[in-house]
């Protein structure tokens, strides 16, 4: 869903949706545009999925799950740079 529309705004090359779980996990579902690789990310934290559309749980709270991922997008983009 909203991971979808994001991607979908002009300039955007990567969406991601942080979701917090009842048990205190989070859920991260990413989005991509070429040149970045959804898969190959989620797949750096156990998850997997597709070139555009992958995802990942990360055992921690959302905040910490941000804190944990948003340089390794960063990264992603510093790379294609």
């Amino acid at each position: 869903g909203l991971p979808s529309y994001l991607i979908d705004i002009e300039g955007v090359g990567i969406a991601a949706l942080f979701k917090e779980q009842a048990n205190g996990s989070t859920k991260v579902s990413l989005r991509t545009t070429a040149p970045y690789d959804a898969a190959a990310i989620c797949a750096r934290y156990g998850g997997g999925g597709h070139v555009r559309a992958a995802g990942c749980s990360l055992d921690m709270g959302v905040e910490d799950a941000v804190r944990e991922m948003v340089p390794t997008l960063e990264r992603a983009f510093a790379e294609q740079a």
